[in-house]
């Protein structure tokens, strides 16, 4: 089932409505779409690691954090660069 909301065509908030419902299979398989169109989607992967904890996967979900953390870290080095700051 396609979810279609007040939310439109944002696939992470679809994502965060189904994880609310409970629907985690769904929810999963929405972030991996996310993922497939944005590799480096850290609202997704983020999502996915709540998924895992919920779930009872620590291994998955400490490598998943670990991704987003390595990504916000090079997002945030990027954009310091970008304003001039060292």
């Amino acid at each position: 089932m396609q979810a279609r909301n007040k939310h439109g065509d944002n696939p992470l908030r679809q994502a965060l409505d189904l994880d609310d419902a409970g629907r985690l299979a769904e929810t999963s398989g929405r972030c991996q779409e996310i993922l497939e169109a944005v590799p480096d989607h850290t609202g997704a992967l983020y999502l996915l690691a709540v998924i895992a904890h919920e779930t009872g996967q620590p291994t998955q979900e400490v490598e998943l954090i670990r991704r987003v953390l390595w990504l916000s870290s090079q997002i945030r080095r990027s954009a310091t660069r970008s304003w001039g700051v060292t």
